[in-house]
C-alpha cells in the first residue's frame, strides 16, 4: 500500500526544515493545504515551515487553520504560541501554550513553549512582581526536561530562566548538560562562555515590529491632525480659557492610544523597540515631529489658561503634525514595500 502524499510531504518538509531550507518546505507544503484543506498535519508543517522561515505572522495564520480543524490536538496550540512570542504578544502565547498543555501534557515542546512564552512576557526579570509567572516558567522547563532527558533544548531553555534571574551556577550547570547532549551545537558553547562570563540572555527581538510602530504612529498622527485642526477652526477668531478644556481631552485621548499600546507589550521586549526606532531614521523623524506637535498643543493649552486669545501655537501644532503625517505615510509604505520583498 502507497504511503499517503499528505504525510510523505510533511516529513519531507521536517527534513527540509531541519536542514535549514524552511523556504523549500513552504513551498512544497502550500499546494499539499490547498489540495488537503481539512488535513490539520499538512497545516501544521506548514505552520511550522513558516515559523522556521521567520514568518511568525503566516505561522500563526496555518496554525489558527489547523486549530480550527482540531482544536483538541495540541499542536495548533503549540505553534500559535510559539508564533505569538515571536510576535510580542505573550499574554496570547501563554493561554496557546497552556490550552497545547490541556492537550498533550506528556508532550514536552509544549511545556517548552509555556516557558517561553512566561520569558517573553518579562516574568521572569519581574521575579519579585511576578513571582507566581516566574515560577510557572522554571516548573514548564523542568517538566520538559523530565519528559524528554535526551533533548538538548529543555536544558538550553533552563539555562535561559536562571540567567536572567542571575543564577548563574544553575544556568551553567543546564547549559553543561545541554552540551553533552548535544555536542556539535556552536550556538550552545557561546552560551555556555557567555553564562561563565556573566552575561545575561539576550532580551527578545520581535519580528515585524516596524509595521506595528508605523501603524501606531499614524494613529496618533491623525487623531491630533484632525483634533489640533478642529481646536484651531472652533477657536477662531479669539479661543477663551475654557476651550483649554478641548486641548486636554484631545490631549488625553492621544495618551490613552500610547498607554493601549505599551500595555500590550512585554516589559522585555520594550528596549529593543525603543532601539528600533533610533535605528530608523525615518520612524524616528516622524516620532520626533510628532512629539514637537504634542508639545506645542500642551503649550498651547496651559498658555490658553492663562492667557487666552492665543491661536499661533495651535496652528504651528498643526502644521507641524500634518509634517508628521506625510513622512509617517511614506515611512508605512517603505515599511509594507520591504516587508513584501
Amino acid at each position: 500500500m502507497a504511503d499517503d502524499p499528505v504525510a510523505v510531504a510533511v516529513r519531507q518538509a521536517a527534513e527540509l526544515c531541519r536542514s535549514g531550507k524552511a523556504a523549500k518546505a513552504v513551498r512544497l507544503l502550500r499546494p499539499v493545504t490547498a489540495q488537503a484543506p481539512t488535513d490539520v498535519d499538512a497545516w501544521c508543517a506548514l505552520s511550522a515551515a513558516y515559523f522556521a522561515n521567520d514568518q511568525p505572522k503566516k505561522a500563526l495564520e496555518a496554525a489558527q487553520h489547523a486549530m480550527v480543524l482540531g482544536s483538541g490536538r495540541e499542536g495548533p496550540h503549540r505553534l500559535a504560541s510559539c508564533a505569538l512570542t515571536q510576535l510580542g504578544r505573550s499574554a496570547e502565547a501563554v493561554a496557546a501554550a497552556d490550552s497545547a498543555v490541556r492537550a498533550d501534557p506528556f508532550e514536552w515542546r509544549c511545556h517548552i513553549a509555556l516557558a517561553e512564552a512566561l520569558i517573553a512576557s518579562g516574568a521572569v526579570e519581574r521575579v519579585n512582581q511576578e513571582e507566581d509567572d516566574a515560577k510557572r516558567a522554571l516548573i514548564a522547563a523542568h517538566r520538559a526536561s523530565e519528559l524528554a532527558p535526551t533533548e538538548s533544548r529543555p536544558f538550553e531553555v533552563l539555562s535561559e530562566i536562571a540567567s536572567r534571574a542571575h543564577r548563574w551556577d544553575v544556568a551553567e550547570q543546564a547549559l553543561l548538560t545541554a552540551v553533552q547532549l548535544n555536542p556539535d551545537n556552536e550556538h550552545l558553547r557561546d552560551e555556555l562562555a557567555k553564562v561563565r562570563r556573566g552575561e545575561p540572555a539576550p532580551e527578545p527581538v520581535v519580528p515585524d515590529a516596524e509595521p506595528v510602530l508605523w501603524d501606531v504612529l499614524w494613529r496618533l498622527v491623525v487623531l491630533q491632525g484632525i483634533g489640533s485642526l478642529a481646536l484651531v477652526i472652533g477657536g477662531l477668531p479669539r479661543p477663551s480659557s475654557g476651550y483649554a478644556v478641548f486641548g486636554l481631552i484631545l490631549i488625553a485621548a492621544m495618551a490613552a492610544v500610547v498607554w493601549q499600546f505599551v500595555s500590550k507589550v512585554p516589559a522585555a521586549v520594550r528596549p529593543s523597540l525603543v532601539r528600533l526606532v533610533r535605528s530608523r531614521k525615518l520612524l524616528l523623524a516622524a516620532c520626533a515631529l510628532f512629539a514637537l506637535g504634542t508639545a506645542l498643543l500642551v503649550l498651547w493649552t496651559l498658555t490658553l489658561v492663562v492667557w487666552p486669545g492665543m491661536l499661533q501655537t495651535a496652528v504651528v501644532a498643526c502644521v507641524v503634525t500634518v509634517l508628521a503625517g506625510a513622512v509617517t505615510v511614506g515611512g508605512r509604505r517603505l515599511s509594507r514595500w520591504r516587508s513584501r520583498t
